[in-house]
């Protein structure tokens, strides 16, 4: 083993070492737990490649991350607006069975009144009932036209 004289030869075969290997390479050096120095020497090409990808990496992550966040929003958005969809549909089909109803109520109604017209012996109306969203007179027109009974 060799010795040599002084430090300060040592750090300058060190800096030579380092400058030569600079031209070309990226040169490393770690230490290592026990003291020991590690020589790593890279081409300037990978080293570049290497920073690059480790400034391209967080960017990346950062538009993941927000695309991420956007497909939760719309996700979350689209379950809200299926929701308020059925119910909304709920609520339709409780008032179409609310016109059925009513349809029925005024079938009945036209039926009785065609039915008290034949009791009565008035004649048949040709005018919808007033009041069922048929059209038709007004019910003080209707009035005018009925036969008054006669007095004794």
């Amino acid at each position: 083993m060799r010795r040599h004289p002084d430090i300060r030869s040592v750090v300058q075969v060190t800096l030579q070492r380092l400058s030569l290997g600079m031209k070309g390479f990226v040169t490393i050096i770690a230490l290592s737990e026990a003291g020991k120095m590690k020589k790593i020497t890279l081409s300037k090409r990978l080293f570049h490649s290497i920073i690059t990808l480790f400034v391209l990496l967080p960017i990346l992550s950062c538009l993941v991350f927000f695309r991420n966040l956007d497909f939760s929003y719309r996700n979350a958005r689209l379950g809200y607006l299926e929701e308020q969809n059925s119910s909304l549909s709920t609520r339709l089909e409780g008032q179409m069975q609310q016109i059925q109803q009513l349809k029925k109520e005024i079938a009945q109604l036209k039926d009785f009144e065609t039915k008290l017209r034949a009791i009565s012996g008035l004649e048949p109306s040709t005018q919808p009932v007033v009041g069922t969203g048929d059209g038709g007179v007004r019910a003080a027109s209707m009035a005018a036209t009925w036969k008054k009974p006669k007095e004794k």
